[in-house]
């Protein structure tokens, strides 16, 4: 499940209890279809949304990974920070180790941010020491190349490197513009015959597409430290 970002949790309260409903709702109807379902009776947004992280979905954080052969997947868990639930995820780990050893289940925090998920994961943190590291480079030049080959995308060069330029090597950027180009979100402009126009014009259609991915997915900006 992925984790809202509650960078805003101070400033406005109701915005921070929205973003719980919005996580409640999709998480909901996922995990009653596993056999851990009846646990959702436990679960109920306070007022506000305070403490509901730190509380009910912590408390059923903690049941499931003490049992043999679960998997649970935290996405998006550089908000974790934000929104309290660091405490209850080291308290997870240290339960799972003392109580069951390796019988136990499987919990992966998985993020995008680089940065923060560095930050979070340090030596010097608590769950830096608690956790085994993955990291997933971004791809390389050889890797774009191949990608490009593929999709036929080398055989105009400037739109090739004009997405090179605005998507680097992030896989999600990547496969978010081949299903867009799938779907119709993209606009592909009509053809003139000239290829530079139609490069130009390709651009323009390009970076309009990023302006609005980046309007309605913030947290693919990229973010100083």
């Amino acid at each position: 499940m992925e984790l809202p970002d509650a960078t805003e949790i101070d400033r406005d309260r109701s915005k921070y209890k929205r973003k719980v409903q919005l996580f409640y709702d999709e998480f909901r109807p996922r995990f009653e279809k596993t056999r851990f379902g009846y646990m959702l009776e436990e679960l109920r947004i306070p007022e506000n949304g305070d403490g509901f992280f730190e509380k009910g979905f912590s408390r059923i954080l903690d049941r499931v990974v003490k049992e043999p052969k679960t998997v649970f997947i935290i996405d998006e868990a550089q908000n974790a920070d934000d929104i309290g639930l660091i405490y209850p995820l080291n308290r997870t780990i240290d339960t799972r180790r003392l109580a069951t050893g390796e019988k136990a289940g499987t919990l992966v925090l998985a993020g995008s941010h680089q940065q923060k998920m560095h930050k979070m994961m340090a030596a010097d943190r608590p769950l830096g020491y608690r956790c085994q590291h993955l990291h997933l480079p971004p791809f390389n030049s050889q890797d774009l190349l191949r990608i490009g080959a593929e999709h036929g995308w080398l055989d105009r060069p400037r739109r090739f490197l004009t997405m090179y330029a605005a998507l680097g090597g992030v896989p999600r950027l990547w496969q978010d513009f081949h299903t867009d180009c799938i779907s119709g979100k993209f606009k592909d402009p009509k053809l003139t015959g000239d290829n530079y126009t139609d490069d130009v014009k390709w651009q323009e259609s390009f970076i309009q597409w990023r302006i609005d991915q980046l309007r309605q997915k913030p947290e693919t900006q990229y973010l100083n430290p």
